[in-house]
């Protein structure tokens, strides 16, 4: 079975962060024309309202969503190394802070409006 089409997939080139609060940071890409995703680790309320199972592992911090796309964009052979949701910032008409799974791994960031969407398939695009 092919994978789904993310919602939005970029890859390292260039890649800049910037931590805006404890869960909170920005990342931005040559990639993505300098387009900045505003992204916070601060999830447990919306994942429980959402239905999404996380199992044992839980919520990934912004401390390890930071690490994982530093050695990433170190190492981009490396399969997934985090998978997990994140809020981004939408900048389009819908406004506000809005839910979607991410993964980082194979050179690449894709995400996807659930974790079911994301599994659809086996391979990471």
């Amino acid at each position: 079975m092919a994978r789904a089409k993310p919602c939005e997939e970029f890859s390292f080139a260039d890649l800049r962060l910037q931590r805006t609060s404890d869960s909170a940071f920005d990342v931005t890409t040559s990639h993505t024309g300098g387009w900045t995703f505003s992204l916070d680790a601060d999830v447990a309320s919306r994942v429980g309202s959402a239905g999404w199972e996380l199992g044992p592992v839980g919520v990934p911090t912004a401390q390890q969503w930071v690490a994982a796309l530093e050695q990433e964009a170190c190492d981009l052979a490396a399969p997934t190394r985090l998978s997990g949701p994140l809020l981004k910032l939408s900048h389009q008409g819908l406004g506000g802070w809005q839910l979607y799974w991410f993964e980082i791994g194979g050179g690449r960031v894709r995400y996807d409006s659930s974790p079911e969407e994301a599994q659809a398939g086996s391979n990471f695009l």
